[in-house]
């Protein structure tokens, strides 16, 4: 979340920052920015979603395409509402699947690699510890039981990360 959104945000500033939730779907076409986004507005915006003006969406999926998701992010900025948001979600995820499909998979990536910095970061915490203690004519200490508790702590939460985003 940049500060310029938060500013626009925190200032009441209801067209641009209607305007920056708009241009969300097309930098993340993921939407997971915009679900962020719009979460902080509505709490700190109440006024930001208003009621749906009954005009026509392009409910047609065979029609979606560039130039129709273009006019339905033009007609959410002038009708901010909920109906809108969920149909461009629909349609944006249409129109840029590929796109979409490419993000995930770096996200993904990503993901794995941080997971993994985590759990080899926790593997030689235990490792510190166990030397510590092997040092020590093996005598354990509570602090390195719990050292070694944190570390596998972590090692675990890293493991569930990575299976909840794989």
């Amino acid at each position: 979340m940049t500060t310029e959104f938060k500013s626009s945000v925190e200032s009441g500033n209801l067209l641009r920052t209607r305007i920056m939730l708009k241009d969300s779907f097309v930098t993340d076409p993921t939407c997971v920015q915009l679900d962020a986004l719009l979460s902080y507005a509505k709490e700190k915006l109440p006024g930001i979603i208003v009621p749906y003006d009954g005009d026509a969406l392009e409910k047609d999926s065979s029609k979606w395409n560039l130039a129709v998701m273009n006019l339905e992010l033009v007609q959410l900025v002038n009708n901010f509402s909920q109906e809108r948001i969920d149909h461009l979600k629909k349609v944006v995820g249409t129109v840029k699947r590929e796109e979409i499909q490419k993000m995930k998979a770096m996200r993904s990536n990503e993901l794995m690699v941080d997971s993994f910095k985590k759990i080899r970061a926790g593997a030689s915490q235990i490792n510190r510890q166990l030397k510590k203690v092997n040092d020590n004519n093996h005598k354990w200490k509570s602090e390195d039981i719990k050292a070694i508790e944190c570390a596998a702590e972590d090692i675990l939460a890293a493991v569930q990360q990575y299976k909840s985003n794989k």
